[in-house]
C-alpha cells in the first residue's frame, strides 16, 4: 500500500510539473512557514524560536523583523543576505551568537541591541559603519572585532555592554565615532588598534562614553 501511495504521489507532482503548476516540497513549505518573505525581503519571523534558519534566497531581513522574539536561541543567515534593517534581531533575550555574513554590506540602527545572552558575534567583514545602538544593551557580550573596513560607529553602539571587556579595533579606515559608543563597558575593558594608528585612534576614541581606566594600545 504504501508504495501505491507514493507511485500515486510520484504521478500527481510530474501531472502538476507538466500544468505548469509549481510543486513545493512539504518540507520547505513547513520550514518556510515560519517566515514572511515579499520580493527577498524577510519582513516577519512567526516560529516559535528554538534554532532558526533563513531561508537561502532572502536578500534582506528587514525592520523589526524577529525583534522581541525572546525564545529565539540560534540564527543562521546565508550567504544570499546583503542587508539587515534597524532593530532586526532587537531583544531576543535568548540569542547567544550570531555571524553576520560578509555577503552583508549595511547592518541597521539597534539590530543587535537588548540580546542579553549575546556572548559571541562575528561582524562581515564589508561592513563599513556599525550604526547607533546596533550592540547597545548586551550585556554578556564580551569581546568583539571591528573588520578592516569600518569607517564609522555611531553613538551608543555599544552601550551598556557591561561585561564588554576586549575589543579589537582591526580597521586603520576608522574616520569617525560618536558619542557614547562604549558607554558603560567594563571598566577595565582593553580596546586594541593597529599600532601605526595608536596616536591617532587615542585622540578618536577619547571621550567615548567609556570609563577612565580603559586603554587603548596597541
Amino acid at each position: 500500500m504504501k508504495q501505491v501511495k507514493k507511485l500515486l504521489c510520484g504521478i500527481l507532482t510530474v501531472c502538476m510539473t507538466i500544468a505548469g503548476i509549481a510543486v513545493v516540497p512539504q518540507h520547505v513549505r513547513a520550514a518556510n512557514s515560519d517566515f514572511v518573505i515579499t520580493n527577498g525581503v524577510l519582513t516577519e519571523y512567526k516560529g516559535n524560536g528554538g534554532n532558526a534558519t533563513i531561508p537561502d534566497g532572502v536578500i534582506s531581513i528587514g525592520a523589526d523583523a524577529f525583534s522581541g522574539c525572546a525564545n529565539l536561541q540560534s540564527i543562521t543567515i546565508p550567504d544570499s543576505v546583503t542587508s539587515i534593517g534597524s532593530c532586526a534581531f532587537s531583544d531576543c533575550e535568548s540569542l547567544t551568537s550570531i555571524v553576520i555574513p560578509d555577503d552583508v554590506t549595511s547592518i541597521g540602527a539597534g539590530a543587535c541591541s537588548g540580546c542579553k545572552s549575546l556572548k559571541s558575534v562575528k561582524i562581515s567583514n564589508n561592513i563599513t559603519d556599525i550604526g547607533a545602538y546596533t550592540f547597545s544593551r548586551c550585556v554578556n557580550l564580551k569581546s568583539v572585532t571591528i573588520p578592516d573596513r569600518v569607517k564609522s560607529i555611531g553613538k551608543y553602539a555599544f552601550a551598556c555592554c557591561k561585561n564588554l571587556k576586549t575589543i579589537t579595533i582591526q580597521t586603520e579606515r576608522l574616520q569617525r565615532v560618536d558619542k557614547n559608543a562604549f558607554l558603560s563597558i567594563k571598566s577595565t575593558a582593553t580596546i586594541k588598534v593597529p599600532l601605526k594608528k595608536l596616536n591617532v585612534y587615542k585622540k578618536l576614541l577619547k571621550g567615548k562614553g567609556q570609563h577612565q581606566n580603559v586603554k587603548i594600545q596597541s
